[in-house]
């Protein structure tokens, strides 16, 4: 009131767990998600545990499990892309994890959150295998489809000129003019042409 009596509270209550299990429903069950706030405590995290550990007396922050991620919290990089230092519940020390900052709200207010996701390193390793086969295999793919269109290409080119050459040893040995391949509408029908020509005349 007026003259700063509190008359009630009003209290909101928001379905977070339900919101954020909306984020993870979309992602394969090989990544895990993690969701901070500009102090770095978890919202998300594979350990349900510990998310929210500031509501239970305790700070569990990612910049321990991921020093890295200190340049987002104090705004001297938008994104950055690490392992983590050690083992913390299903997350293995060897996970790649990429976060990124979020700005929440007004710019000028400073507030962001921070978005991450992580994939074990042999996961990624196994997705590099399988596209370095792949790649091999396009490659090999390709590469047996182009010596088969050389090998067409050249037939149609030299087949035509093996005939040219056979005609005038013939025209040289017999003075007659073997078969010409006439019938060809290109530059080497053309020197068909010209070769009949100067026999016939």
């Amino acid at each position: 009131g007026r003259d700063g009596q509190a008359w009630g509270v009003i209290v909101l209550n928001i379905d977070v767990n339900g919101l954020f299990q909306q984020l993870r429903t979309d992602l394969p069950d090989n990544f895990w998600l993690y969701l901070t706030n500009e102090r770095g405590d978890f919202l998300i995290h594979p350990q349900a545990s510990l998310a929210f550990g500031f509501d239970r007396g305790r700070r569990v922050l990612v910049q321990d499990s991921y020093p890295a991620v200190q340049a987002l919290l104090e705004q001297q990089a938008t994104s950055v892309v690490t392992h983590a230092d050690q083992a913390v519940g299903p997350v293995p020390a060897d996970a790649v994890a990429a976060f990124q900052r979020l700005p929440l709200g007004e710019p000028a207010e400073g507030r962001f959150l921070i978005l991450g996701l992580s994939l074990p390193l042999n996961m990624i390793l196994q997705n590099v295998e399988q596209l370095g086969t792949t790649i091999w295999q396009l490659v090999l793919g390709f590469s047996v489809l182009a010596i088969v269109l050389v090998a067409r290409v050249a037939r149609a080119v030299l087949r035509p000129l093996e005939m040219m050459v056979a005609a005038v040893q013939r025209f040289s040995r017999e003075h007659v003019m073997g078969e010409l391949p006439l019938e060809r509408r290109d530059e080497i029908g053309q020197l068909a042409e010209a070769l009949r020509n100067m026999v016939v005349r």
